[in-house]
């Protein structure tokens, strides 16, 4: 009987021994792709998992409001970049009515020379007014455009109109054509 009571015993220390082992090798991790039954189910009764979805849930709406203010950005710069375009047209539309406003006014200089009483000297100061003009429009047209560019467009328009002005001041002085 001894040896029966040995042999019963012997069992249940194996049992235990075994069971120790067994809980041994669990390592007590959360990642419930890592964790064996009984880490799963310690970390289900201590929150463990709900912890890590509230977690995870955060990141994920943090993700978002972060997405969110990125397209909202986006669409702004698409907006402001339609604008420049915008823009970007009409200076180049200025920048070429300034050139045919040069041909227009070298003509005009042109045709009031063949006037009878015309004062050549001032005529001869307009063309070199004009030459300037151009000149500054060929640098400007050849330029890329920028935000500066707007101001010197301006800048020759207002002196094509003082050239255009001294013009008719000329002619109205003037006789007929010769």
């Amino acid at each position: 009987m001894g040896d029966a009571i040995s042999g019963a015993m012997l069992r249940k220390v194996s049992l235990v021994g075994g069971l120790a082992m067994g809980l041994a090798a669990c390592t007590g991790t959360n990642d419930p792709s890592q964790a064996g039954f009984l880490d799963g189910v310690g970390n289900l009764a201590s929150g463990t998992y709900d912890d890590r979805i509230q977690e995870r849930e955060q990141n994920l709406a943090a993700t978002e409001a972060s997405s969110s203010a990125l397209q909202r950005e986006l669409a702004q710069s698409d907006q402001e970049a339609a604008s420049l375009s915008a823009e970007e047209v009409d200076l180049v539309a200025r920048v070429d009515a300034v050139d045919r406003t040069n041909r227009s006014l070298s003509q005009r200089l042109a045709d009031a020379r063949q006037r009878q009483g015309v004062d050549q000297q001032r005529i001869a100061e307009q063309e070199a007014l004009l030459a300037q003009v151009r000149a500054e429009h060929d640098m400007i047209a050849g330029s890329r455009i920028d935000p500066v560019m707007a101001a010197e467009v301006a800048e020759l328009e207002r002196r094509q109109a003082e050239i255009s002005q001294t013009i008719d001041d000329i002619l109205l002085g003037a006789g007929p054509v010769e």
